[in-house]
This record gives C-alpha cells, sequence and structure tokens, in this order.
C-alpha cells in the first residue's frame, strides 16, 4: 500500500493548530468559542484566559488585563473607593458588646458612629451592613464666609429663647453628604466668630473592605481613601458604671504605669529623666513593641486598654501612616473627692503627651486634631487629680500647658479644635470658655502657623522655578 505523504503546515498554520487543541482542552464546550471567533473576537484569536503560543510551540501566560486598575484613570478609581469607604461621621473604633439571652456578654472590636453610640447592648444605633441607612446628626465648625461674616455683624440671625443658639436665616445644599446644612454662629472668648456647621445625613456601614486583600495596588489605593479621608474618634473617658472605676470617668486606673513604663512612647518618669529623658531610639523601641502582635508577648496595661494605641496595632504602621484627622476625648478631672488621691483615674493631662508622640511618630500626615472634654463641675462631682497638683498652677494653666505641649510635638498640624462642636453652638461656647479658658489661643497659633510654612512653601517653590530658567538660558 503506497504511503500518503504526511501534510506539511506553515509555521502559521501549526501555531493555530496548536492553540486551537489547547483551547479544546481548556474547555468542554467549543461551539461557543467557535461561534465568537467567526463574530472576529480578537481577543480570543489571541489569547484565551492568559494563554498564547510562542514561536516554538510551547505554552506561555500572559499578563491578565484588570480593567479596574489598567484602564480607569486614578481620580475615577478614588470616586469609587469613596462610595463604600469613606463616610461623613466620625468612626468610633471600640468594642461592640452583645448579649444573647442569658449567655454572657460577648464583645467583639469593631467601629460604630461617634455621633450614634451603643447603648447598653442595643443594636439599633450600631453600622448596618443590609444595605439599609441611619440617620446621624453631623457637625464641623469652619470660618465664616463673607456673607455670613455681614450677617452676623448685622445681627441677622434667629435666637432661640430656651437654648440661646444663633441660627444663621439661610441653609446651604452640601453636595458631597447629600444633604441641608443649617448654620449656627459660635464665638468662644475672644476668638473671631466662626460658624457650627449641622446637618443630618444618611449613612450605611462601611462595606467591601475585604478589597484591600486582593492585590498590593487596591491595598495601597483605597486605604488611602478608608484612613485618609475618614475621622477617627477615641474615647479615654470610660463610661461610669465599668471599670476601672464605678464612679470615676476615666478609663485608666492610677496604676496603668507602674508595668514596664519604658514600653509607653512619650512616658516620663523618674528613670527616664536620670538617664537623659525619653531619646527617639526609645520611642522608636516602644512603638515597635506597640505594633508587635506576638500572642506570646504580654501587652503593657496602658498600652492593652488605649484605644487610640488599640487601633493602630489592629490596622499596623502602614496603613496608620494614613491617618489624617483625629478626635481624642477625655478628662482632666477624673475621680469624686470622695475617692483616695492615690487610686484617682490617669487624667488627660498625662495621656496627651503620650497620644501626641505616638500620632508624632506614626501618623506623618495628620492634619486635623480635635481634643474634647465633657463639662463636670468642679464644685460638687469630680477635681483634679493630686498628681496634677504638683504642678502649681490653677486648672487653666495646666490645659494651657498641656495643650501647648501637644502643638509643640506636632508640628505639621494644620487645624486644631478644641470643644466638640455638636450640642447647641451658644453652650458650648460658654463651656468653651469654662473647660479650656485661654488655650483657646492656640487654635490661633495653629492656624498662623500654617499659613505662615505655605508661604514659605510658596516662596520656595518660585525660587526654585527661578533656578531652573536661569541654568536653561
Amino acid at each position: 500500500m503506497p504511503r500518503v505523504p504526511r501534510r506539511m503546515y506553515t509555521e502559521a498554520e501549526a501555531r493555530a493548530v496548536i492553540k486551537r487543541e489547547l483551547l479544546l482542552r481548556r474547555t468542554n464546550d467549543s461551539e461557543p468559542i467557535e461561534k465568537r471567533k467567526e463574530d472576529g473576537d480578537e481577543d480570543l484569536a489571541n489569547s484565551q484566559d492568559g494563554l498564547t503560543i510562542s514561536k516554538d510551540g510551547f505554552q506561555k501566560e500572559t499578563k491578565k488585563i484588570c480593567y479596574l486598575l489598567e484602564k480607569l484613570p486614578f481620580e475615577v478609581r478614588t470616586l469609587i473607593y469613596r462610595i463604600p469607604f469613606r463616610r461623613p461621621t466620625a468612626i468610633a473604633p471600640s468594642d461592640i458588646r452583645y448579649k444573647f439571652g442569658k449567655k454572657p456578654t460577648l464583645s467583639i472590636y469593631s467601629y460604630q458612629w461617634n455621633n450614634l453610640r451603643q447603648d447598653g447592648h442595643g443594636e439599633s444605633f450600631l453600622p448596618k451592613y443590609d444595605g439599609s441607612h441611619a440617620d446621624v446628626n453631623v457637625a464641623w465648625r469652619s470660618k465664616a464666609t463673607l456673607e455670613q461674616s455681614r450677617a452676623i455683624g448685622a445681627g441677622k440671625y434667629k435666637k432661640c429663647a430656651s437654648t440661646g443658639e444663633r441660627e444663621l436665616s439661610h441653609t446651604t445644599y452640601k453636595e458631597d453628604i447629600d444633604a441641608k446644612v443649617k448654620h449656627y454662629v459660635y464665638q468662644a472668648g475672644d476668638s473671631p466668630a466662626q460658624v457650627v456647621n449641622r446637618a443630618v445625613v444618611s449613612v450605611t456601614g462601611i462595606q467591601g473592605v475585604a478589597l484591600l486583600g486582593t492585590c498590593k495596588q487596591l491595598l495601597e489605593e483605597c486605604r488611602v481613601v478608608l484612613y485618609g479621608e475618614n475621622t477617627f474618634a477615641f474615647n479615654t473617658c470610660g463610661p461610669r458604671g465599668q471599670v476601672p472605676y464605678k464612679d470615676s470617668l476615666g478609663l485608666h486606673a492610677y496604676d496603668a504605669f507602674q508595668d514596664r513604663p519604658h514600653e509607653i512612647p512619650g512616658l516620663k518618669t523618674i528613670q527616664t529623666k536620670r538617664s537623659g529623658g525619653m531619646t527617639q531610639g526609645r520611642i522608636n523601641h516602644a512603638i515597635n513593641i506597640m505594633f508587635d502582635k506576638d500572642t506570646t508577648h504580654q501587652p503593657q496595661p496602658f498600652m492593652a486598654r488605649d484605644p487610640l494605641i488599640k487601633f493602630f496595632r489592629n490596622i499596623g504602621p502602614s496603613s496608620a501612616s494614613h491617618v489624617t484627622s483625629v478626635i481624642l476625648e477625655g478628662h482632666f478631672r477624673t475621680a469624686d473627692n470622695t475617692r483616695k488621691s492615690r487610686q484617682r483615674p490617669i487624667s488627660f493631662r498625662r495621656t496627651l503627651p503620650i497620644h501626641s508622640t505616638i500620632l508624632k511618630n506614626v501618623c506623618p500626615k495628620l492634619r486635623k486634631l480635635v481634643l474634647s472634654q465633657a463639662y463636670v463641675d468642679p464644685f460638687t462631682a469630680l477635681f483634679d487629680d493630686v498628681r496634677d497638683r504638683r504642678l502649681k498652677l490653677t486648672f487653666e494653666g495646666r490645659v494651657d500647658l498641656v495643650v501647648g505641649q501637644v502643638l509643640a510635638a506636632l508640628p505639621t498640624l494644620q487645624v486644631l479644635q478644641l470643644g466638640n462642636p455638636h450640642p447647641a453652638p451658644s453652650c458650648e461656647s460658654a463651656v468653651a470658655v469654662a473647660l479650656w479658658g485661654r488655650s483657646l489661643r492656640w487654635e490661633g497659633v495653629v492656624e498662623s502657623r500654617y499659613q505662615r510654612a505655605e508661604e514659605f512653601a510658596e516662596e520656595e517653590r518660585k525660587k526654585s522655578g527661578r533656578r531652573k530658567k536661569q541654568r536653561k538660558i
């Protein structure tokens, strides 16, 4: 029987045959593929599921196209990230308490809205993840516009008889929060009049956090929005009826600094003073211990309990470096007059230097800091910690000294706000003067310092531009 000669394929025909065979092995149904090829699908003709055939006939993988990261510009991607990750109200990372029947209370570390805190074990105020919305009151302080300044000067506002708040007659619409904004006059002491803006916004829980674990580029781009465009609130007051003391307004017990004080960044002790103070090397070592998640290492009591440190430890140093806005809540007066002087909780005066040291070394992009303390009657309810009395200063002088130390530790700060703008602005104005006193002047100091830094940077940019032009000439 004569031998039939084998058909000779050209190089292009051989590559097409091999590609067809590989595609048939990768799928059980070849009809849709052939149909797509007849329709002129160029992507299928060139590759399928990342498969290509080299000139020598071997199979190799090609890079898959991510249409989100490679086809859309960065500005559009940022707008997409803001939908699931950015919220107009401050986020308060804390332990959420659940109780199911007679079973013990279950605590899970999560978050809640700063202006809609959990009440007991109730779940009605917690963020929703089923698509339902919750109405949250938001408020922020801003400079008065030219129109608002004229209205305030002319007295064109409505004054409430019961609360004394002064509401401006006109309202505005803020597009990014999709809500109508009411404006109120705020003036504390001799500082210029400002405007407190208040609105009711509809928010849902933060969703899509698992997106950060898909790839490194998405992780970096998403956490810039999640941690850099949100405000995080940390409450160090400690609600009454809970530890450490039943009648106290302090979260940290009086002996929280006694165990391993060298692991607390920025803590001034007798040992550190004798050895030359808290050096930068010691601070870096303490911060490395703060981020250590080794289960064999028992955290220092203060570091384990503090809400700011606990949040940074959970998200890690890379994500914490993107934080730009922080609210710290606490009390300078932390115990009633029946508590022994040596057993009073740690006051805001001693925790603020620690927090400012951590923020300086962990959050280089920090731009806004809000310090808030609730009003307490200094004559009947609480009075200063006996440790604070060693400064031999008045209460107003101690607060002014601590706020000045915080600003010295945070040179890149752009906005400082003393007080909470959520109560009635008129009441808050009087309370701010009683609580902060002459330390309110530091708000203007921060603003002027930032303006001088911007002017200096603008001059430097102009000089560098002139130098480049001279070099070209």
